[in-house]
């Protein structure tokens, strides 16, 4: 059986390499639309919780890239979690 990620807002103007492995990216979740996108979906942040994040800005600008929660306070002290995941795609190298 597998569980769907949960699909959540987060603004990659925000991205930035991750500071754990440079391979990977990272943005934060504290921006108002990513807060209201977890309040509606009912999805308290912790650690380790797997998220499907986008940023629908245009029609060729959407991103969307899988990612894990972590916790940074260096990054973001006053709200801490972090995702970081893939490099975003774009919307031409989506599926469908």
């Amino acid at each position: 059986m597998t569980f769907s990620r949960p699909r959540i807002y987060a603004d990659f103007n925000s991205l930035t390499e991750s500071p754990r492995d440079p391979s990977k990216s990272m943005v934060s979740l504290h921006g108002w639309g990513s807060l209201q996108a977890l309040s509606n979906a009912g999805i308290r942040l912790n650690v380790g919780i797997r998220l499907l994040i986008y940023d629908a800005s245009d029609e060729t600008e959407d991103l969307e890239a899988e990612a894990t929660a972590y916790y940074d306070a260096e990054a973001a002290p006053d709200l801490a979690i972090m995702v970081e995941g893939k490099r975003p795609r774009t919307k031409g190298s989506l599926p469908g």
